[in-house]
């Protein structure tokens, strides 16, 4: 997509209004809904993420994507109430060359994006997930019983070694 062609979906009200609309109607967190002020940061969360790509060899470069996919994408997601800002580790996008170099837009649920649609379910008492960095203690004793895990604290210089996540039914399973 062009400069323009990304002006003009910015601007674009009835899709600014059904993005917002389903902002509103999902759940922020398991007990509370998206505010419309909210809503409106996710909307300039996205569009500041596509602009920054079309400057940044380091950024995804999502003005790559179909106009139709990415539209696609943004619905989807404002409809799952899922942050696109990337500290909130919810979701993440991206774009893929496919064998004839049509670029393909991609959505990664993130470990955290995980977890809010869990505990959205209303299943669960607790959710929580590790990871596992070289230097830690981790034992996994089966999949019935906690595996045994200890951190050795900083993460810094460390390889990741696994991750895990831990439930805990409201039925008490």
């Amino acid at each position: 997509m062009t400069n323009n062609d990304i002006i003009a979906l910015y601007k674009n009200a009835q899709l600014k209004t059904e993005f917002i609309n389903n902002y509103t109607k999902a759940k922020f967190s398991p007990q509370t809904y998206w505010t419309e002020r909210q809503a409106e940061n996710q909307w300039a969360t996205i569009f500041s993420m596509i602009a920054e790509g079309l400057s940044s060899q380091t950024m995804p470069q999502l003005h790559l994507a179909s106009k139709y996919d990415l539209i696609s994408a943004l619905l989807m997601i404002s409809e799952k109430g899922l942050s696109f800002d990337k500290k909130d580790k919810q979701i993440y996008l991206y774009v893929e060359f496919s064998e004839q170099q049509i670029p393909q837009l991609k959505v990664v649920l993130g470990y955290k994006g995980m977890q809010l649609m869990c505990m959205r379910t209303g299943l669960f008492k607790y959710l929580t997930s590790e990871l596992v960095f070289q230097g830690d203690t981790f034992t996994w004793r089966g999949e019935a019983t906690p595996p045994e895990f200890e951190s050795a604290g900083s993460t810094e210089n460390r390889k990741l070694s696994c991750g895990f996540v831990g439930l805990k039914y409201k039925d008490g399973d």
